[in-house]
């Protein structure tokens, strides 16, 4: 039967009587509880393989790099080799030979580095049948005879009759009838190792492991939704003044003004909240000084963070990364209704504007980017009309209303737009948007369950083999010609290639099956002799290979181009 080498915990503890072991076994990382103080024991938190390295005294910064590159509970021995290899480790392994029990029961492999100067380590592996994987420790050599653990019960007992210790035994080798005492022979006596002992008392007595474990109901979590936007100074570090939320299930907007306006947004949220903000990226800004858990980001974007706040457990994450359209662009894209036309003075909110809560209606625009026009100051008029109490005399308006009033349609406009594109993705597509980050992720898994799943043979790659394939995978590059920056004086024509992927596809097809590793008898020209033709569909005699990928080590480069398609310098 196959038996996989790799390393795992150990599934027993001793009993009280082999309690005297107790600092030899613990080398093997074998204990009489999981226990202590109430607490699991801290040597637990090794993997056993890791354990037994650390027992034989290897450097630290070693430890670490084993640590790094074999980061599971479950140690696989092939990891381990590669390694000891790098770390000029040689590591002797011994195990039973379960089956033939009738010859010499041990098995000798090695692991890890050949040279003769590399450090040598000796470990056992335990094999049982009940453990899920199997135990490696370190094999040392321990001050114990043979003759104390051939005659254990009786040695035991001669030593509490004679008031001596356990320990003062390990070592005799005879009994002398005329002294009626145990000594010791030969001081160059023949001890066991470590491996002797554990088996030793696995025959004898062994007690398995009995874990307790509590039943626990399922209690699914209550997940509140909110849309959320932030209104900020924009002179020097900008900070918000202003933020407007609204659940997923309520009508009500909710507004909070003034500095501390962020800190009271982050404790009216329930606990189990999701949060969704377009444009994630400025607004985490304000909220990242109140702590951040985890934080997704891929280019310029940040998709996702999570934060426990005062024991909530918060999750933010970006609509824009969904909907990649300025909230200004909502209303037309779900044909929203009853949406005010918006303009906002950015730049006239300063904090001592802010304080001051007057604004100058003649004034707000004059700090944009580009001045407000005759048509944007009349429709800012128009506005403040229809804000109860917000116009205070003929040039002069409440800028605390003016802001709520603003910040409040932008968290409408973002609701009822997510929330109109997640019905039509529930009834069309039966996806849910909640369960997904990306407008990327909802495609790739749109793709998964409707199109990739319907291609009979299509397999799904992972490690070494996906490690390797990804290798020819090379994302888009830009260049200007050389390298080198130009003075351009004529209107240049961009051309851009779009949905290269898709139609490579489409001419290419997908290359399904299970792969396998080249022969190297195929390692030349021949393989391109027996391609497949661009849109040959069924294998032939002469034409039978899909699909290829090599590495090509490029030896020279006869013709330098002014936009290279060698990627990579030579």
């Amino acid at each position: 039967e196959y038996r996989s080498n790799g390393a795992a915990f150990f599934g027993y503890h001793y009993t009280e009587e082999y309690k005297c072991f107790s600092k030899y076994l613990s080398i093997a990382q074998i204990f009489d509880s999981l226990e202590i103080d109430n607490k699991v024991r801290p040597e637990l938190n090794t993997n056993c393989l890791i354990y037994a390295l650390q027992q034989a005294k290897i450097d630290d910064k070693i430890i670490d790099l084993y640590h790094l590159h074999c980061y599971s509970r479950y140690q696989r021995i092939k990891l381990i080799d590669e390694v000891s290899k790098s770390c000029n480790i040689r590591i002797q392994i011994k195990h039973e030979e379960t089956i033939l029990k009738s010859n010499a029961n041990t098995i000798m492999k090695y692991i890890g580095s050949d040279n003769k100067d590399a450090k040598q380590i000796n470990m056992y592996l335990f094999r049982d049948n009940n453990m899920k994987g199997n135990h490696y420790f370190l094999d040392v050599d321990l001050p114990i005879t043979p003759f104390y653990l051939k005659n254990r019960e009786e040695m035991n007992k001669w030593a509490i009759d004679h008031n001596k210790s356990i320990e003062s035994m390990f070592n005799k080798q005879r009994y002398n009838k005329n002294k009626q005492c145990y000594q010791v022979k030969d001081k160059n006596q023949y001890t066991i190792k470590l491996s002797e002992l554990v088996l030793y008392i696995r025959d004898h007595n062994v007690k398995d492991i009995k874990l307790d474990e509590t039943p626990k109901k399922c209690k699914s979590k209550q997940v509140t939704y909110y849309y959320a936007d932030f209104e900020a100074s924009t002179q020097g570090i900008h900070k918000a003044y202003c933020v407007c939320y609204s659940k997923r299930d309520s009508n009500i907007i909710n507004c909070k003004y003034g500095d501390d306006c962020v800190f009271d947004f982050l404790s009216d949220l329930d606990s189990n909240s999701v949060v969704y903000f377009h444009n994630l990226k400025y607004d985490c800004c304000f909220l990242a000084k109140y702590g951040i858990n985890t934080c997704i980001k891929k280019d310029s974007k940040t998709m996702k963070m999570t934060s426990n706040y005062n024991g909530k457990h918060l999750i933010i994450k970006d609509s824009y990364s969904m909907i990649s359209a300025p909230l200004s662009s909502f209303p037309s894209m779900f044909s929203l209704s009853g949406i005010q036309k918006e303009i906002y003075p950015y730049n006239y909110y300063t904090q001592e504007r802010i304080q001051n809560n007057v604004g100058t209606i003649s004034e707000s625009g004059e700090y944009e980017c580009k001045k407000w026009n005759e048509e944007q100051y009349k429709l800012f008029n128009e506005n403040i009309d229809k804000i109860e109490n917000c116009r205070i005399d003929e040039n002069h308006y409440n800028m605390k209303l003016y802001c709520r009033f603003y910040c409040k349609q932008d968290v409408r406009i973002l609701k009822e737009g997510h929330i109109k594109f997640r019905n039509d993705s529930l009834i069309s597509l039966s996806i849910d948007l909640d369960k997904f980050i990306s407008i990327s992720a909802l495609a790739n898994y749109y793709f998964k369950i409707h199109v990739y799943t319907k291609i009979p043979n299509l397999k799904q790659y992972g490690g070494k083999i996906r490690e390797y394939i990804q290798g020819a995978v090379y994302g888009g590059r830009n260049m200007c010609r050389d390298n080198k920056k130009w003075h351009i004086t004529d209107v240049l024509y961009d051309y851009d290639a779009c949905s290269l992927y898709p139609s490579a596809i489409h001419r290419l097809k997908l290359a399904t099956g299970k792969p396998i590793v080249i022969p190297n008898e195929f390692l030349n020209s021949s393989i391109l002799d027996h391609l497949m033709l661009e849109q040959q569909l069924e294998q032939t005699n002469e034409r039978y290979i899909s699909a290829f990928i090599v590495d090509i080590e490029i030896t020279k480069v006869n013709k330098e181009l002014h936009f290279p398609i060698i990627c990579k310098k030579t």
